[in-house]
């Protein structure tokens, strides 16, 4: 099966998984997720199989222009497909956590240390350097420009979800701890996996 084609199927199942948490329940979310995760572990080892000693790291040395030849085919199908068991397993542990008893201010941070975990696990198994996953200065200007960004876009899904505030009033003391947590647990934690590991793995 052409990796396009699966990718497609990997697209209709994860699909298929949020609408059952979202319409269904959601353990059968989690189970649907699993099954996901295990078939992408699978896959990808069957993948991995077929490729020559070292050559990940050729082709890691190709992704970053250290080498004039592009990697091959499969060298870029067994990284997409590592790369993407970052989806299920995000969404397994956010969606599996027991944390009802917990302020919703710290649930971000305690499934953000697990998710980070596999984030490491996912670039070491790549040999992806912290650069090429974004883990960089880089133009500071440009990156506030795009930071900025994110108030528009994050008063736009306020307008959408109507979510219900973290604290009970705009005062500072009440303000830093979730500014900090919302910060790094799922703006940076989040942008590294799909917009760093993903985003790399992809790359052709």
């Amino acid at each position: 099966m052409k990796i396009n084609q699966l990718i497609l199927i990997y697209l209709g199942a994860i699909t298929g998984a949020e609408l059952m948490t979202a319409l269904v329940a959601p353990v059968w979310g989690i189970i649907f997720y699993f099954f996901i995760l295990l078939a992408l572990i699978v896959n990808s080892a069957i993948v991995r199989k077929r490729l020559p000693e070292k050559s990940l790291l050729a082709s890691n040395e190709q992704m970053v222009g250290l080498n004039d030849m592009p990697p091959s085919a499969e060298q870029s199908d067994y990284m997409f497909l590592v790369a993407l068991a970052l989806v299920p397993l995000i969404r397994i542990v956010s969606l599996s956590m027991p944390l009802g008893k917990l302020s919703v201010t710290y649930w971000y941070i305690i499934i953000a240390v697990p998710v980070a975990v596999g984030i490491f696990v996912v670039a070491r198994t790549l040999h992806l350097r912290p650069r090429e996953i974004g883990l960089t200065t880089g133009s500071i200007p440009l990156q506030v420009l795009v930071g900025v960004t994110g108030i528009a876009f994050g008063l736009v899904d306020r307008l959408i979800l109507k979510p219900e505030p973290l604290i009970a009033a705009l005062r500072w003391q009440e303000i830093v701890a979730p500014t900090l947590i919302l910060l790094v647990a799922t703006g940076f934690v989040e942008e590294l996996a799909f917009r760093g590991v993903m985003q790399r793995a992809s790359a052709k």
